[in-house]
């Protein structure tokens, strides 16, 4: 009752109960119960109205948007469907999983019931007393926060690093991170995409 409760009217309340070590332990926590309070983070994006492209497109590109998009669903007819983003890097629509994000949206098809859903989304700015983080570090450790700070690390997207203030040798990926609950001592990060956020709160 009182998870179901809190969910609903203070979700801020877990994240700032596991930033005290009396609730960190797995008599109040366990694994599964992490994960439905990783669940509970704010939305980092909005979505606008969904968008439906039908059509064959001879296996030429099409230009779609420049904006970020969420996948919605792909239907592949032809066998032969293909997305790209402005990275120009192609995907074959089998490789790609419904609610993926891109930058910028081509589409290549070959037969007329090829089609693709899609939104484009916005970034959400989220209120204190959570903090954020974006920005392309271009392959080097970037410092966000200080050591001699602590803070609780409550997301970071796949592909990006993140450690403790000045440690060398030291980096934790998405999978070390998302629903575990690291506390921090100051925070170097890494990551290669301006888009991706770092959400976090100081201790």
């Amino acid at each position: 009752r009182f998870f179901s409760f809190f969910s609903a009217k203070a979700p801020l309340l877990f994240f700032t109960m596991l930033a005290n070590d009396k609730y960190r332990q797995p008599s109040f926590f366990s694994d599964d119960q992490k994960e439905k309070v990783f669940n509970l983070l704010p939305q980092q994006f909005r979505e606008k109205d969904t968008i439906k492209i039908e059509k064959d497109t001879n296996r030429s590109w099409i230009k779609l948007t420049d904006n970020q998009v969420i996948i919605k669903s792909i239907k592949n007819a032809s066998s032969s469907v293909q997305i790209k983003g402005t990275d120009n890097k192609e995907w074959a629509a089998t490789l790609v999983r419904v609610d993926s994000t891109l930058l910028g949206l081509s589409f290549s098809s070959n037969a007329p019931s090829d089609s693709i859903e899609y939104a484009e989304i916005e970034k959400v700015e989220l209120d204190p007393p959570y903090k954020t983080f974006s920005g392309n570090t271009e392959g080097h450790w970037h410092d966000v926060e200080p050591k001699g700070k602590k803070f609780l690390i409550l997301k970071i997207e796949k592909g990006n690093l993140i450690c403790n203030a000045d440690v060398r040798g030291e980096e934790f990926k998405d999978v070390d991170v998302n629903g575990k609950f690291l506390i921090l001592d100051g925070i170097n990060y890494k990551s290669n995409n301006a888009d991706h956020q770092l959400i976090y709160l100081e201790v």
